[in-house]
């Protein structure tokens, strides 16, 4: 995929009575990552910690100088690049993906003034394409063998309905409570920062962390199945319109899709089949969008 332009207009307006000289305009584009991890102390204990790195990714400079005369307004026109390989926004539990312009002018004589403008981005065509083939993992297989057929697809789109059927073979005798069909954000941390992924002295016990945040589901009462009965279970579920965030890896973080069939069973482990599913946008525009800053100047702005 090729990278992607984005035009940038820039407003200049000044409440002061006296005209602003503007030495040069500054326009940044930001990638800010967020996310948790464990770290331990020299007493053996593990707490939850959180790391946030801003990273820029292109940079436009507009050379001066401009005069800023009261009671007018100056529009300037540049452009950003974004990367072909750009990891899409995401705001996930564990793991904030946020990108914006940034805005610097510098005015001699007067503090900078910055303006941050929030900047929603799509990941790359393809990234994480490969989830929609990945193989169904299964637990519980000792009580029932679970399989998804008639899938309506595995390419996830928000505002859409996903719908299937659960085929249960049971193992043995089963009272099952509840059938359950979900559809999930499955994030990871592998490490904290400063860790390398390879290292021989790492351990991921210490410092990974995991979470996983529902946003559909399917429920039907459950009943008693012979042991090798077979059934199969019609399910629909409504993705929402908006997601938490699209399939996403890069470095050490991980955000994975997953269709998630579940029996509740009493005092049991319950059986599970995980079915990797590739969500490609959480929903918003796309990373063509223009994007507007609109900064004031002044003494103390």
């Amino acid at each position: 995929m090729p990278s992607s332009t984005l035009s940038v207009t820039v407003s200049l307006r000044t409440g002061d009575a006296v005209p602003v000289t503007v030495a040069d305009i500054e326009v940044q584009l930001l990638r800010t990552v967020r996310y948790g991890y464990r770290r331990g102390n020299l007493y053996g204990a593990v707490q939850g910690a959180w790391e946030q790195e801003t990273t820029e990714m292109d940079r436009s400079l507009l050379p001066g100088p401009l005069l800023v005369s009261p009671g007018e307004e100056s529009r300037l026109e540049t452009s950003v690049t974004l990367p072909a390989d750009a990891a899409g926004s995401a705001e996930g539990t564990l793991i904030q993906v946020r990108w914006s312009v940034r805005t610097r002018l510098h005015c001699p004589g007067l503090p900078d003034v910055t303006t941050d403008t929030a900047l929603p981005v799509r990941p790359a065509s393809g990234h994480c394409a490969a989830d929609a083939a990945a193989p169904a993992r299964s637990d519980g297989r000792d009580d029932a063998a679970l399989t998804f057929t008639r899938l309506s697809g595995r390419t996830v789109v928000p505002g859409s309905d996903l719908s299937g059927t659960l085929r249960i073979v049971a193992l043995r005798p089963l009272s099952v409570r509840e059938y359950r069909v979900e559809l999930l954000l499955r994030e990871h941390v592998d490490h904290g920062p400063g860790h390398l992924a390879d290292a021989p002295d790492r351990s991921p016990g210490l410092d990974d962390r995991s979470a996983e945040t529902v946003v559909g589901t399917f429920t039907r009462p459950g009943g008693a199945l012979a042991s090798r009965e077979e059934l199969d279970l019609p399910f629909s579920l409504r993705v929402p319109e908006v997601l938490p965030a699209p399939s996403l890896r890069f470095a050490q973080l991980r955000l994975v899709w997953e269709l998630r069939a579940v029996l509740d069973l009493p005092l049991r482990s319950d059986p599970a089949i995980m079915l990797p599913v590739y969500v490609p946008t959480a929903d918003g525009p796309s990373p063509g969008q223009d994007s507007s800053c609109g900064p004031s100047l002044g003494p103390g702005a």
